[in-house]
This record gives structure tokens, sequence and C-alpha cells, in this order.
């Protein structure tokens, strides 16, 4: 039998693969658009609810902010933008470029659900990830509002803090109480979190456990 951490390291790479070749056929897709940026220009504001779309960063790095704060950066290869389009929801964070340029490429999001509606497969590989850097960002939030790092000693911190039970694993409520820091895309479906927490479920115990989210926050470092 494998261990629950080789499980967990397994799922990891088997998502990374599919996430990969999902985001390697949206970059061949012919209707791309090519966008351009300069330091300090704002691709989208959170809360926007206007025309949506998803980007591919070619070059150049851009900051993630969520309540004036920078919860992360995204560089050449990364991707943004699919989560609003995905759950229907306002923009859930602002992303600025940080660089002396940006270059990215634009994917609208009729074209983006039609590509993922003749691929079921890739399409679920990107729900997935979304899911999980919506978490992610709450995570990020919570701690910024308790005027705290980011690290994996604050991480640790954070997972205690919301598992009020103490029973050493997120419960369906314990989540929903922390997407709250996510403003205006804190009212999440049921549906969605209970994808959610199968998706942090890396080794398939049928738990959330403080090693699955330390596992699935490697991924957004």
């Amino acid at each position: 039998l494998k261990s629950s951490s080789t499980k967990r390291s397994l799922k990891l790479k088997w998502k990374a693969r599919r996430l990969a070749q999902a985001k390697q056929l949206i970059r061949l897709q012919s209707n791309l658009t090519k966008r351009q940026f300069l330091r300090n220009e704002v691709v989208y504001h959170e809360g926007d609810i206007g025309k949506k779309s998803m980007f591919l960063v070619d070059d150049g790095t851009l900051e993630v902010k969520h309540g004036g704060e920078t919860l992360h950066k995204l560089s050449s290869g990364d991707s943004f933008g699919e989560s609003s389009l995905l759950f229907q929801r306002p923009r859930s964070s602002t992303v600025v470029c940080a660089s002396a340029s940006c270059s990215l490429h634009e994917l609208s999001g009729a074209d983006f659900f039609a590509l993922l509606e003749s691929d079921p497969v890739h399409a679920r590989a990107l729900s997935d990830m979304c899911r999980k850097r919506m978490f992610h960002k709450a995570v990020k939030s919570y701690l910024l509002s308790q005027k705290s790092g980011l690290g994996g000693v604050e991480l640790v911190k954070a997972f205690h803090d919301v598992d009020k039970d103490n029973s050493g694993s997120l419960s369906l409520s314990e989540v929903r109480d922390l997407m709250l820091h996510m403003g205006n895309n804190s009212a999440i479906p049921e549906k969605d979190l209970r994808e959610l927490l199968e998706s942090l479920d890396l080794d398939e115990d049928g738990i959330v456990s403080l090693n699955d989210i330390l596992e699935m926050s490697k991924a957004f470092k």
C-alpha cells in the first residue's frame, strides 16, 4: 500500500501534468490577442464584473493584490483570470504590471469556454487549479488581516486557527468561514466548496489535513 505522503506526491504530479497540458492547449489557440502593459498599469481591478477574459504571461512580472496587499507575483508561463470565468464571480484580485513592461496573451471568455467544452479532461484540471488558487488567496488574505507573515510557520498557524474544533482536519463550515476573507467572492456555493475539499484531500483519506495544505501551498510559490 502507498503511504499518505506518496499518494499526495503522485496526485500532485498527475494534476500538475494535466494542468501543464491544459495551459499548453490554451497557448496553441489561434484566437489569442497580444497585450502589452507598462509598469503600474492595471490588467483588471478587484471586483470587476464586466467583460471577462483570461491571460497568459509571456514576459515580465505582475503583482496580484487583494485589499491593497500583494498576495503573490506572476511571471512567464503563468496564467490568471480563469477563476472568475469558471465560477461566474467578480474578479477576486487586482493584477498590476510590476516590471518595466509586461507581455501577455488574452483569450476571451467565449473562446475559453468553447475550448473547455471541447476538452472536459483539461477543463477539470483548470477548475481544480482555480479552486485551490481561491483557497490559497483566502489563506493569504487571512494572514494579512492578522498582520502576519506569509511563510510556512504562519501557514501552520492559519490552519490551526481555522480548525476551530481542533480535529486536525478542515470541515466544510471551517473552509466556508475562511473564504469570507475573499470579500466579494466569499459567497461560494456548497457544491464548489465540496469540490474544493475533495481537491485539497491529496492523499484521498477523506480528510483535509495540515500536510495536505502544506503540499498544496508549494504549487503556488
